[in-house]
């Protein structure tokens, strides 16, 4: 089977100045099937692409269990570099294929943009998606990626806008980055709701989730780290437990 990946220095794709380009930035997860984030932009992708629009997934690196459900209509390019070192990369395609605009996601992407449209692109159109809380990311980073965060909220007002998921957060950029202000929109994440109501009349097997329960069973999905804080979840339940029978 050919590999879904297309080298950057092939001309497979000629670019069209009829149809409008927009390009998604997104670097690869460690994880081998990605997470949420990567799922939002492949919605995304999805929905820009179903209006006639072209669009590029530009990523890292490849991974086939992350990216194999990206939409048909949309075309997936590796710029083949590490997280942090895709500046040559992202350069050399947005002064080859010419984007109409970029959207970008996640701190290391949201940076390669910044820095390409501050310093070598500055007509270029950029969207930078911003998915978590400046301040509650600083009290949970490393040093270096401390060091990422301040350096974008530097660059932010470069951005044509921002999109954050909901007003909290977006008083939180205001606050933090006032020069960015202005360009700040609140933009929830998209949901293919059909698919979720078919899912949701499957049969559960597992005992607890039968007819026959009695008890309520309290389900979450995420990831273990301090940014998602399942301990405020499990003290809830630990209430809950406590005055009734619960799972």
């Amino acid at each position: 089977m050919d590999s879904p990946y297309t080298a950057l220095d092939a001309d497979t794709y000629p670019s069209s100045e009829s149809q409008q380009r927009v390009a998604i930035l997104i670097p690869t997860p460690p994880s081998r099937h990605g997470g949420g984030a990567e799922r939002v932009m492949m919605s995304i992708a999805a929905g820009i692409a179903e209006r006639g629009v072209a669009v590029d997934f530009l990523v890292n690196r490849a991974n086939e269990d992350c990216w194999g459900s990206l939409s048909p209509g949309v075309r997936l390019r590796n710029l083949d570099t590490w997280r942090y070192t895709c500046l040559p990369g992202l350069l050399t395609y947005i002064r080859r294929e010419r984007p109409h605009a970029l959207l970008s996601t996640m701190k290391s992407a949201n940076l390669t943009a910044l820095i390409v449209k501050r310093f070598f692109a500055p007509d270029l159109r950029l969207v930078i998606h911003q998915a978590n809380s400046f301040s509650g990311e600083l009290r949970t980073l490393t040093a270096k990626q401390r060091l990422a965060l301040h350096a974008i909220r530097r660059l932010m007002p470069s951005a044509d806008a921002i999109v954050t998921l909901n007003q909290a957060m977006a008083a939180d950029i205001k606050e933090l980055v006032p020069g960015a202000a202005d360009n700040v929109l609140v933009i929830h994440d998209p949901y293919d709701i059909d698919d979720i109501i078919a899912r949701s009349r499957r049969p559960a097997e597992h005992p607890w989730l039968s007819e026959a329960r009695t008890a309520p069973v309290v389900v979450t999905a995420a990831r273990l780290h301090p940014k998602k804080d399942l301990g405020t979840l499990i003290k809830a339940f630990a209430q809950v437990a406590r005055q009734r029978p619960a799972r």
